[in-house]
């Protein structure tokens, strides 16, 4: 239940139905109410479901503004009787009753019966490590930092995934003929033989010829320098970064460099948030602002939600302390991909960060599986 009041007349109004609530978000709680999403999307985390997995009744024509904006499927039920607001979005259904929720929730349920049986293993990869400069990479650091360059193996009933892929083993011998002269100013590597994602695929038994989909964060090259190493992959990214990739200007501007990502893979472009396996257990989430389509991973463990946020969060404390990088793509849509981190973070998930040292040493390495 989504609800524009206080906590304690939510109680109230809970006490009077016979109907458990799993989560209830007041407009007290949210901070806001519509028309503005987060009180649905906070619903969502806290129910850890995506918005397609899921259906709103709305009880206002003003619901729909917010519940629209992040995708959530809506059912106008009209039982206040209100003129509607002009340009309202235009939900599944208006109707006095609405019968097919009744059907959308048997079927939902359905396949959350399923979903129940499903077993996914998160795995922990160490490509490779760079040092760099902190205050280049959070507002007010001091020092140099060891940064390690994470990948991840995925395994769903339906298939392997890997998040992000390191970098090139070329940066093992001569990096700076790979990525140029100015990144090697900026960062000292600590990449050997071994330590490229094949070499760590293949050292847990996981063969890289028969990896299903490679999820790239974004194009840096840390991060989609081994997409070369994976050759029968499906890649599924952003289209915003796509389109920056592919786009001269924009790529040179951005350091991305085409070797390592336009490879002949088939590619699937994806538009916001995006349910690999169609049941919510592995799902793509925009967190956009240090690159134009930046993407974290939200993966479902019988634990727990994990947020494999890359690089929308270096560190731990760019998180608790919301201190940037120097430079990156748009600073407010980075701010606001923190507050959705945050969010997630709050309703439960662990936020797992993209290059912070010292949360790595915590992280079990495969063939050990995260739990």
């Amino acid at each position: 239940m989504v609800t524009n009041c206080s906590e304690a007349l939510a109680a109230t109004a809970v006490a009077c139905t016979d109907i458990d609530f799993d989560v209830v978000v007041t407009a007290e709680r949210a901070g806001y109410y519509k028309p503005d999403p987060r009180p649905y999307e906070q619903a969502l985390a806290e129910l850890r479901m995506t918005a397609n997995r899921c259906v709103f009744v709305a009880g206002s024509a003003y619901d729909l503004f917010g519940a629209s904006k992040i995708g959530l499927p809506t059912f106008w039920h009209d039982r206040i009787g209100i003129e509607p607001p002009p340009n309202i979005p235009e939900p599944l259904a208006h109707a006095g009753r609405c019968t097919r929720c009744s059907t959308w929730y048997a079927r939902a349920n359905q396949s959350r019966a399923k979903e129940a049986d499903l077993s996914v293993k998160l795995f922990a990869l160490t490509c490779g490590r760079l040092t760099g400069d902190l205050g280049r990479l959070m507002e007010g650091g001091e020092g140099r930092t060891e940064l390690p360059i994470p990948a991840y193996l995925i395994e769903h009933p339906k298939g392997r995934v890997l998040f992000d892929t390191g970098m090139h083993p070329d940066c093992q011998h001569d990096p700076a003929a790979r990525v140029g002269a100015g990144i090697t100013k900026l960062f000292s590597f600590d990449f050997r033989p071994g330590e490229e994602v094949s070499a760590r695929l293949a050292a847990i038994d996981r063969d890289p010829a028969k990896i299903d989909v490679i999820v790239n964060s974004h194009f840096h090259f840390d991060h989609v320098g081994g997409n070369a190493l994976i050759p029968n992959a499906t890649m599924v990214v952003q289209r915003r970064e796509w389109e920056a990739g592919m786009d001269p200007e924009s790529a040179a501007l951005r350091g991305f460099n085409r070797a390592d990502f336009d490879l002949g893979h088939k590619v699937v472009q994806i538009d916001g948030e995006h349910d690999l396996f169609g049941d919510a257990s592995v799902v793509c989430l925009p967190t956009h602002g240090h690159t134009p389509g930046h993407q974290s991973l939200r993966v479902r463990l019988a634990s727990g939600d994990v947020v494999l946020a890359a690089d929308a969060c270096y560190f731990c404390r760019t998180l608790r302390e919301q201190r940037l990088p120097q430079r990156v793509y748009d600073r407010q849509a980075m701010l606001d991909s923190l507050d959705r981190l945050a969010r997630l973070e709050a309703a439960g998930a662990r936020i797992f960060f993209g290059h912070d040292g010292e949360f790595w040493k915590s992280v079990p390495q495969a063939p050990a599986a995260i739990t």
